[in-house]
This record gives C-alpha cells, structure tokens and sequence, in this order.
C-alpha cells in the first residue's frame, strides 16, 4: 500500500514494508477440460501405436528386400556356375563317385537355375 492508500501488486517487493503473500494455485476440474485432455490422449495413443506399426513395417521390408538380394546373388552364381561348368556332377552316396548329369538334366537344373533368378532378381 502506498502513501495514498493504495494497493499495490508485483512479484518483487516495492518497498521494505511490503509484504509477501503465497498464493496457491487452485486446480479445478472442469469436466469438460477432462474429457477434452481423455479424447486427445486416446489421440496421442493412437498415433504412437501407428507410428510403431509403420517403423515395423518399414523394418520387415528391410529385412525383406536384404534377404531377396541375398538370394538374387545366390541364385545368379548358381546359373553363372551351371552355365559355366564344362559338365555338372550330383553327390551320390560315395563322395569319391559323384553321378555326372545329362544333356537334358543339365538343362533341367539350368531352367531352374534360371527360375530362381527370375523369382528372386524381378521387380
């Protein structure tokens, strides 16, 4: 108060007859407010819950595109060997007598080379 009676108010003392008063903040619940902050935390869950399940996707698309290009150049070294090898052999059960294939197993195991490349190498 000053010397025209006056009242005064700050958050630093004027002079040293002020004095401090400690006001308390009173929360009300207003039940609209409750409701509002309900609805738009549901909100928030929703959009955290999306947000996972995207990065998971993109995670598992990742993972799925290395594995293809893992078996794409697999499947390449494979047809590249086959179409390479002057003759293709099986393993038998005597590892020292392995069975050398035909003409026609030969082109059976190079179309099927050649499928597993397409399968995994496409688009």
């Amino acid at each position: 108060m000053d010397e025209n009676g006056r009242i005064h108010y700050g958050d630093k003392p004027g002079n040293n007859a002020s004095e401090k008063l400690n006001i308390q903040k009173s929360y009300t619940t207003n039940p609209i407010d409750v409701k509002q902050e309900s609805r738009r935390q549901r909100l928030l869950d929703v959009m955290k819950e999306e947000r996972q399940a995207k990065r998971e996707q993109q995670e598992e698309a990742q993972k799925q595109a290395k594995t293809k290009k893992t078996n794409c150049n697999r499947a390449k070294k494979q047809l590249a060997s086959i179409e390479n090898s002057s003759y293709l052999m099986e393993k038998t059960n005597d590892p020292y007598n392995p069975k050398i294939l035909t003409d026609a197993e030969r082109q059976t195991a190079t179309k099927n080379a050649q499928k597993a490349v397409n399968y995994w190498c496409s688009g």
